[in-house]
Protein backbone atom coordinates (compact mmCIF):
# COMPACT_ATOMS: atom_id res chain seq x y z
CA UNK A 1 0.00 0.00 0.00
CA UNK A 2 2.78 2.46 0.87
CA UNK A 3 4.49 1.81 -2.46
CA UNK A 4 1.29 2.66 -4.36
CA UNK A 5 0.79 5.89 -2.37
CA UNK A 6 4.45 6.82 -2.86
CA UNK A 7 4.14 6.20 -6.62
CA UNK A 8 1.05 8.40 -6.92
CA UNK A 9 2.68 11.14 -4.85
CA UNK A 10 5.74 11.19 -7.13
CA UNK A 11 3.51 11.05 -10.22
CA UNK A 12 1.44 14.02 -8.96
CA UNK A 13 4.59 15.96 -8.07
CA UNK A 14 6.03 15.35 -11.55
CA UNK A 15 2.81 16.53 -13.22
CA UNK A 16 2.63 19.60 -10.97
CA UNK A 17 6.25 20.58 -11.60
CA UNK A 18 5.80 20.08 -15.31
CA UNK A 19 2.82 22.47 -15.44
CA UNK A 20 4.25 25.13 -13.13
CA UNK A 21 6.01 27.90 -14.97
CA UNK A 22 4.69 27.01 -18.40
CA UNK A 23 4.02 30.33 -20.03
CA UNK A 24 3.91 32.02 -23.38
CA UNK A 25 7.19 31.96 -25.33
CA UNK A 26 8.60 33.62 -28.41
CA UNK A 27 8.37 30.76 -30.85
CA UNK A 28 9.46 32.36 -34.11
CA UNK A 29 10.35 35.74 -35.57
CA UNK A 30 11.21 37.27 -38.90
CA UNK A 31 13.20 40.50 -39.03
CA UNK A 32 13.24 41.03 -42.81
CA UNK A 33 9.87 39.95 -44.17
CA UNK A 34 9.84 40.71 -47.88
CA UNK A 35 7.22 38.25 -49.16
CA UNK A 36 6.17 35.72 -46.50
CA UNK A 37 3.40 37.26 -44.38
CA UNK A 38 1.31 40.24 -45.42
CA UNK A 39 -0.55 42.40 -42.90
CA UNK A 40 -4.06 43.84 -43.41
CA UNK A 41 -2.59 46.96 -45.08
CA UNK A 42 -0.71 44.89 -47.66
CA UNK A 43 2.66 45.54 -45.98
CA UNK A 44 5.32 42.93 -45.29
CA UNK A 45 6.33 43.89 -41.77
CA UNK A 46 8.63 42.08 -39.37
CA UNK A 47 6.71 39.66 -37.15
CA UNK A 48 6.90 37.72 -33.92
CA UNK A 49 5.04 34.47 -33.29
CA UNK A 50 4.13 33.65 -29.70
CA UNK A 51 3.21 30.15 -28.55
CA UNK A 52 1.26 29.00 -25.51
CA UNK A 53 2.66 25.55 -24.60
CA UNK A 54 0.37 25.15 -21.60
CA UNK A 55 -2.90 23.27 -21.34
CA UNK A 56 -4.81 26.43 -20.46
CA UNK A 57 -5.65 29.67 -22.22
CA UNK A 58 -3.46 32.63 -21.17
CA UNK A 59 -4.65 36.24 -21.14
CA UNK A 60 -1.86 38.57 -22.31
CA UNK A 61 -3.27 41.79 -20.84
CA UNK A 62 -0.28 43.96 -19.83
CA UNK A 63 2.29 41.45 -21.08
CA UNK A 64 4.92 43.31 -23.08
CA UNK A 65 7.28 42.96 -26.01
CA UNK A 66 10.41 45.04 -26.35
CA UNK A 67 13.58 45.37 -28.37
CA UNK A 68 15.23 47.24 -25.49
CA UNK A 69 16.18 45.43 -22.27
CA UNK A 70 16.08 48.77 -20.42
CA UNK A 71 12.45 49.41 -21.43
CA UNK A 72 10.58 46.23 -20.58
CA UNK A 73 7.12 47.66 -21.26
CA UNK A 74 7.88 49.29 -24.61
CA UNK A 75 4.78 47.72 -26.22
CA UNK A 76 1.98 46.25 -24.11
CA UNK A 77 -0.66 43.77 -25.13
CA UNK A 78 -4.36 44.53 -24.92
CA UNK A 79 -6.79 41.99 -23.46
CA UNK A 80 -6.24 39.04 -25.76
CA UNK A 81 -6.00 35.34 -25.02
CA UNK A 82 -3.85 32.65 -26.56
CA UNK A 83 -5.68 29.35 -26.27
CA UNK A 84 -3.80 26.29 -25.03
CA UNK A 85 -1.25 24.92 -27.51
CA UNK A 86 -1.90 27.87 -29.86
CA UNK A 87 -0.06 30.69 -31.61
CA UNK A 88 -0.39 34.45 -31.96
CA UNK A 89 1.30 36.62 -34.60
CA UNK A 90 2.33 40.17 -33.68
CA UNK A 91 3.69 42.40 -36.42
CA UNK A 92 6.75 44.43 -35.45
CA UNK A 93 5.88 47.23 -37.85
CA UNK A 94 6.14 50.43 -35.79
CA UNK A 95 2.39 50.98 -36.45
CA UNK A 96 1.51 50.60 -32.73
CA UNK A 97 -1.91 48.98 -33.09
CA UNK A 98 -3.65 46.97 -30.39
CA UNK A 99 -6.96 46.22 -32.06
CA UNK A 100 -7.88 42.56 -31.93
CA UNK A 101 -7.99 42.22 -35.72
CA UNK A 102 -4.21 42.55 -35.93
CA UNK A 103 -1.51 43.49 -33.43
CA UNK A 104 1.40 45.79 -34.36
CA UNK A 105 4.22 46.85 -32.04
CA UNK A 106 5.66 50.35 -31.85
CA UNK A 107 9.06 49.10 -33.01
CA UNK A 108 10.61 47.15 -35.87
CA UNK A 109 13.21 44.38 -35.60
CA UNK A 110 16.70 45.15 -36.85
CA UNK A 111 17.53 42.58 -39.56
CA UNK A 112 21.22 42.91 -38.69
CA UNK A 113 20.50 41.30 -35.32
CA UNK A 114 18.49 42.43 -32.34
CA UNK A 115 17.17 40.69 -29.24
CA UNK A 116 13.43 40.65 -28.63
CA UNK A 117 12.12 40.31 -25.08
CA UNK A 118 8.79 39.04 -23.76
CA UNK A 119 7.67 40.09 -20.26
CA UNK A 120 4.65 39.30 -18.13
CA UNK A 121 2.48 42.08 -16.67
CA UNK A 122 4.75 42.41 -13.61
CA UNK A 123 7.85 42.99 -15.72
CA UNK A 124 9.28 39.50 -15.27
CA UNK A 125 11.28 38.35 -18.28
CA UNK A 126 9.61 35.27 -19.76
CA UNK A 127 11.65 34.80 -22.91
CA UNK A 128 14.18 36.46 -25.16
CA UNK A 129 15.61 35.71 -28.58
CA UNK A 130 19.30 35.42 -29.37
CA UNK A 131 21.05 38.20 -31.24
CA UNK A 132 21.08 36.91 -34.83
CA UNK A 133 21.25 38.49 -38.24
CA UNK A 134 18.67 37.00 -40.61
CA UNK A 135 18.53 36.97 -44.41
CA UNK A 136 15.35 38.25 -46.11
CA UNK A 137 12.38 35.91 -45.62
CA UNK A 138 14.24 33.69 -43.15
CA UNK A 139 12.96 33.20 -39.63
CA UNK A 140 14.45 32.30 -36.29
CA UNK A 141 12.39 29.57 -34.67
CA UNK A 142 12.17 27.16 -31.77
CA UNK A 143 11.88 23.51 -32.67
CA UNK A 144 9.86 21.77 -31.52
CA UNK A 145 7.33 24.51 -30.78
CA UNK A 146 7.93 26.25 -27.50
CA UNK A 147 11.39 24.75 -27.00
CA UNK A 148 12.97 27.79 -25.36
CA UNK A 149 16.71 28.17 -25.61
CA UNK A 150 17.32 26.39 -28.93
Amino acid sequence: MHQVVKYYCWFFLAISLNSVGQNVVINELMSDNESILEDKDGDYADWIELYNPSNESINLLNYALSDDSNEWDKWRFPTIEIPAKSYLIVFASNKDETNLEELHTNFKIDANGEKIYLYDGAGTLLDETPLKSLAPDYSLLNFPDGNVGN
